[in-house]
C-alpha cells in the first residue's frame, strides 16, 4: 500500500486515456470461502456489509439475519428469536472464519434486518449499527476482535420499529458521525396501528453524551417505507442530504389511510440555524427525483463520468438511472430489465476496470412472501460502455445467482485490484462471486484517513482525472455508509484506470472542508491522510533585461486547472493555496511555457527574451515535464 503523506516524484509521460472494455467474468466461490448459508423467513430483508472489523488490510462480512419477523407486522405483536447474525473474518487466503459468537454480535433474540457501518466514536475501528424488528443495536467495536452493544448507553432505545435501513454521516459537520434510520410497515391503520411506527429517526452525535433523536424537530421524520436512506451531496456542497427511497405503499394500506409513500423524498441539508439546529428543505421535486415508483435499493457514482454524483434506483421492472447536471438537477431514464424482475439490492462496480462503473442489481419475488425458491430470479448485470449500459448479460459473466438476492454489496476481498460482489439472499443462502476479469487495465484504490473528519472520511468526494487534454477521463467517487439495500460497500474507494498505471491527479474533498489534491498517485492500494494544515504559495519574479514585467498574466496549466493571477509592479507573482504534495505548471502569457535547464531557473523557449522565473523563492525541480515544480512552502 502506498501511504500518500509525502512529495510523490513526477513522472515524465502522461499516457492518455482510451476506454478498453473487457469481457467480465465472476466464480461463485462461497463454498470455497466457507460462507455457509443461514435459515430466513423474512421476504423483505437480508442486508449485508464489509468491514474491516480488525484493521488487518483484509475485508471482512456481517450478516444480519431476520428470522423471527413477519414484515406485515408493523406492530411487532408476533417477533420471536431470530438465528444468529454472523461475522465472517477474512484469513488473507481465500477463506472466512465465522466468529459471530466470540465477537459478540449474533443477536439471537432479535430479527436483524439490514447494517451500516460507521466508527461513530473516531477511535479508528468500524463499527457496526444494526437495525432490528425492535429496538435498534449499535455495536460498539473494542478493537480486540469483540464489540459491546452499547445501544441503551448511548440513547438509541428510544423507540422500537421495524428498521430496515440506516445510514452514517457527519450531517452536521461536527466530524463524528451521526445515524439516519428508515423503516417499513404496512400495520397503519387504527385501532392497533400507528402511522408513526414508520416515521424515521435521525440522531445526532453528542460525543460522550450519546445520541439525540432530533427527526421530528428538524422535519425529517417523514412516513415513507424505506428500504434504503443514504446520506449524499447531492448539490457538491459539501454537507450531506438526505436521500429517501420510498416503495410504493398505498396498494398494502389498510382501509382508513390515505398515506401516500409512493414518491421519492429529498431533504436539502441548509446548515445550521443560530441556535446550532439543522435546517432542512424538501427538495425531490426542484431536483428531478421525485417519480413514483417502488423504490427498493440505491447505487451511487459518477456513472457518465462528468464529475458529479449520480443514482441508480432499483424497483419492480425497470430501474431508474438519475444523471446530475452538475448542480443537483438530474434527468432521469428507465434501464431496461426483463418482465417481472424484481429489484432489490444494487451497486455500481467497474467490473473490468476501464474507468467506467457497470451496474449490478439483485432481484427477487418475494414481495408476496415467498422465502423459497418460488422467489427466486435471476439477476441483472448491465456493462457502461462510455455512459452508456448494454443489455442485461448476468448470464455470461457468471452473475446470475438464483437465490432472490436483496442485500448486495462490494469489496476487493481478495485484494487482487478489482471488485468482487456478495449477495444476500431472502433463503438465507450467501453468494460471493469473485471477479476474474481477464485484461490488462489497472486499478486505484483509495483508503482514507481523516483526521478532522471522521476516521474513514464518510461523505468526502474523491475526484480522479487519468490522462491529459481531450484524452482526459475525470471521475468522482463519494464515501458513503449505508446503502443499496440495508447492506454497506467497503470503504476502500475502487477507480478503473484503463491502461493507464496512475492518476494524473487526485483531489479529496473531505467533509471537514479540507481539499487535497495529489499528483501522479501510482495504481494499487494509497492511503490518503487527511492534511490541510500546509498552506503553500508558488511565487517568482518575471524580467526582462534585468527589470520586473508588470501586469503579466501567469497562472498554473497542470491539467489544465487554470488557476490565474498576475504580476505586481515589480514583476513578482504569488499562486496560493497548495498543499503538501500538489504540483504545478507554470505558464507565462505571449510565452509557450518554461524549459528546465538546471534547477535553479527555468529560461523561456519563445523570442530568446530573458524570461526568468525566479528561484529564490519557489521551489524548482529538474527533469521534470514542462516546468512541472513542487508548490514551495509559503
Amino acid at each position: 500500500m502506498n501511504k500518500l503523506t509525502l512529495p510523490l516524484s513526477t513522472l515524465a509521460l502522461i499516457i492518455p486515456f482510451s476506454a478498453s472494455m473487457a469481457q467480465p467474468g465472476f466464480t461463485n466461490v462461497s463454498d470455497a470461502a466457507q460462507i455457509t448459508a443461514q435459515a430466513e423467513s423474512n421476504p423483505m430483508a437480508a442486508g449485508i456489509a464489509w468491514i474491516d472489523y480488525d484493521n488487518d488490510g483484509w475485508q471482512d462480512l456481517y450478516v444480519p439475519n431476520a428470522t423471527g419477523h413477519d414484515p406485515y407486522d408493523g406492530s411487532l405483536t408476533n417477533v420471536g428469536p431470530s438465528g444468529p447474525n454472523r461475522l465472517y473474518h477474512n484469513n488473507g487466503d481465500g477463506t472466512f472464519s465465522e466468529v459471530g459468537a466470540a465477537a459478540g454480535v449474533q443477536l439471537t433474540e432479535i430479527p436483524s434486518m439490514g447494517v451500516a457501518v460507521g466508527d461513530y466514536n473516531n477511535d479508528g475501528f468500524d463499527d457496526l449499527f444494526v437495525t432490528n424488528a425492535g429496538i435498534n443495536t449499535l455495536f460498539n467495536n473494542n478493537g480486540d476482535g469483540t464489540f459491546t452493544d452499547v445501544s441503551a448507553q448511548l440513547g438509541l432505545d428510544d423507540t422500537s420499529k421495524a428498521s430496515y435501513a440506516a445510514s452514517f454521516g457527519d450531517i452536521d459537520g461536527d466530524g463524528d458521525l451521526d445515524i439516519y434510520v428508515g423503516h417499513w410497515t404496512d400495520d397503519l391503520a387504527p385501532p392497533n396501528g400507528d402511522p408513526s411506527n414508520r416515521a424515521n429517526d435521525l440522531y445526532i452525535n453528542n460525543g460522550e453524551n450519546g445520541f439525540s433523536n432530533v427527526a421530528a424537530q428538524v422535519g425529517v421524520d417523514t412516513l415513507g417505507a424505506n428500504f434504503t436512506i443514504p446520506m449524499t451531496d447531492f448539490d457538491h456542497d459539501n454537507d450531506l442530504d438526505l436521500l429517501i427511497i420510498n416503495d410504493r405503499f398505498q396498494i398494502w394500506l389498510d382501509s382508513g389511510i390515505t398515506l401516500d409513500s409512493t414518491v421519492g423524498e429529498l431533504f436539502r441539508n441548509d446548515g445550521l440555524d443560530a441556535d446550532g439546529q439543522l435546517i432542512f428543505t424538501p427538495f425531490a421535486a426542484e431536483a428531478g427525483l421525485d417519480q413514483q415508483m417502488t423504490g427498493m435499493g440505491v447505487a451511487i457514482s459518477d456513472y457518465d463520468n462528468d464529475g458529479d454524483i449520480d443514482y441508480y434506483r432499483s424497483q419492480f421492472n425497470r430501474g431508474l438511472l438519475s444523471a446530475n447536471d452538475g448542480s443537483g438537477v438530474f434527468t432521469t431514464q428507465p434501464v431496461d430489465s426483463y418482465t417481472g424482475a424484481v429489484g432489490w439490492g444494487t451497486v455500481f462496480i467497474d467490473a473490468d476496470n476501464d474507468g467506467y462503473v457497470d451496474l449490478y442489481r439483485g432481484n427477487s419475488n418475494s414481495a408476496s412472501g415467498n422465502v423459497d425458491s418460488t422467489a427466486y430470479q435471476a439477476n441483472s448485470f448491465y456493462q457502461n460502455d462510455k455512459g452508456v449500459f448494454t443489455v442485461d448479460t448476468a448470464d455470461q459473466v457468471g452473475l446470475t445467482s438464483l437465490n432472490a438476492g436483496l442485500g448486495v454489496a462490494t469489496a476487493d476481498f481478495d485484494n487482487d485490484g478489482d471488485q468482487d460482489i456478495v449477495v444476500h439472499g431472502v433463503d438465507g443462502v450467501i453468494n460471493l462471486f469473485r471477479n476474474d476479469t481477464v485484461t490488462e487495465n489497472h486499478s486505484l484504490q483509495i483508503a482514507l484517513k481523516g483526521t478532522d473528519s471522521n476516521k474513514r472520511g464518510i461523505g468526502a468526494k474523491i475526484f480522479v482525472v487519468s490522462g491529459k487534454g481531450g484524452d482526459a477521463n475525470t471521475t468522482v467517487r463519494e464515501v458513503t455508509a449505508g446503502s443499496s439495500h440495508g447492506s454497506n460497500n467497503s470503504f476502500v474507494t475502487h477507480i478503473g484506470l484503463n491502461s493507464i498505471g496512475y492518476a494524473s491527479r487526485v483531489t479529496v474533498e473531505w467533509p471537514s472542508g479540507c481539499v487535497q489534491v495529489l499528483s501522479n498517485v501510482s495504481a494499487g492500494l494509497n492511503e490518503i491522510e487527511e492534511n490541510c494544515a500546509p498552506n503553500h504559495v508558488i511565487t517568482g519574479r518575471i524580467t526582462h533585461n534585468g527589470k520586473g514585467l508588470a501586469g503579466v498574466t501567469v497562472w498554473d496549466a497542470f491539467d489544465y486547472q487554470n488557476i490565474r493571477t498576475v504580476t505586481d509592479a515589480s514583476g513578482v507573482f504569488v499562486l496560493e493555496g497548495y498543499a503538501d504534495t500538489q504540483q504545478a505548471l507554470i505558464v507565462v502569457a505571449g510565452r509557450a511555457g518554461f524549459i528546465p535547464s538546471d534547477s535553479l531557473r527555468y529560461v523561456p523557449s519563445v523570442e530568446g527574451k530573458d524570461v526568468v522565473l525566479n528561484d529564490s523563492i519557489a521551489t524548482l525541480r529538474a527533469n521534470t515535464v514542462l516546468g512541472t515544480v513542487r508548490a514551495a512552502s509559503g
